[in-house]
């Protein structure tokens, strides 16, 4: 860090501190008492291929479980990846660590395949450990058949340091109840479980720094025990928080789809920079998705409302999408 930045941290942290006492005082993380509907695990995995396939098994073994175990970082990838490409139904991801790193990008791609041949897909994060460029899987939440939701989180949604720790050290008591679990759930009927999160380093590709953990491959009647841990995290009402679109100043502005639709490019092509397209009147940033433009528009409280311009005829129709 430079003599500069260390002069500036210094004449901000007055302001910071009691910024975040002042925040701290909540007892519930932010977005605890937004809307939230409660959905559950698919009710009949035997009706889906890997359901019906793992069921006749488990029928030939008195009803047992199979396992396995994958002690290959990058078997661990393609595991994960090939299980999303086969959902049919439901998708259901619990991680502690969700990179925006080469392989996290790919797992976020295969997701949204799934989501797009309609399958149900629910996300749930920890907020402890993001760094910047974890906010690509936020671009998942946008797709209508896929939710995120984040479990215990700072209300600073930047990732400035003396902020994210002012922060911790003022709201400990909530802060440091961090939810570790590593768990993948397709269709209820198979799952991917052990100490493996997300990202290059736990798949060993990274070649400077590389985690030795493994996975468990579970198939059968555990696989429904696996998705009611799931179900209880995901349908609680206080560290699991709803993602929200209202976002700190600080936040960058998140990028569009990697694989867009031709309509998508054609669209970001004729705007790249929004010209033409009506703009809020406190801008924020904008995102291009298929047959509609989000937009960011920072409110006067310093916070970012997301507005949606959807084309109608000649012009465009504007709705506010719910935080």
């Amino acid at each position: 860090m430079s003599a500069v930045d260390l002069g500036n941290s210094a004449r901000f942290a007055p302001l910071v501190l009691i910024a975040t006492v002042l925040g701290g005082c909540a007892g519930l993380p932010p977005g605890a008492d937004l809307p939230k509907a409660t959905s559950v695990a698919l009710a009949h995995p035997e009706e889906t291929r890997l359901g019906g396939q793992f069921a006749t098994a488990s029928q030939a073994h008195d009803g047992t479980s199979g396992f396995r175990i994958i002690t290959v970082g990058i078997d661990g990838f393609l595991a994960r990846v090939q299980m999303i490409d086969a959902a049919e139904r439901t998708l259901d991801l619990q991680y502690f660590i969700f990179r925006g790193d080469e392989t996290g990008r790919l797992v976020t791609e295969a997701l949204l395949r799934a989501a797009d041949r309609g399958v149900r897909v629910r996300v749930l994060i920890d907020d402890g450990d993001t760094v910047a460029g974890d906010e690509q899987i936020m671009a998942l939440d946008a797709h209508p058949a896929i939710e995120i939701r984040i479990f215990n989180p700072f209300a600073y949604r930047g990732h400035g340091r003396l902020r994210r720790h002012s922060e911790f050290l003022f709201n400990a008591p909530r802060l440091d109840y961090r939810m570790h679990n590593k768990l993948l759930v397709v269709d209820n009927a198979v799952a991917l479980i052990g100490g493996r999160n997300i990202g290059n380093q736990y798949f060993q590709v990274d070649p400077e720094s590389q985690f030795a953990d493994d996975d468990v491959f579970a198939a059968g009647p555990i696989a429904r025990q696996l998705s009611a841990t799931f179900d209880e995290y995901w349908n609680s009402r206080a560290p699991a928080a709803r993602f929200s679109a209202a976002a700190s100043r600080q936040s960058r502005v998140l990028a569009s789809r990697t694989a867009l639709e031709q309509q998508a490019r054609n669209i970001a092509r004729r705007h790249p920079d929004g010209t033409g397209l009506p703009r809020p009147p406190r801008w924020g940033g904008f995102r291009v998705l298929p047959s509609r433009v989000e937009f960011w528009q920072e409110s006067p409280d310093g916070l970012h409302d997301r507005i949606r311009y959807r084309p109608q005829g000649t012009g465009w129709i504007t709705e506010r999408l719910s935080p």
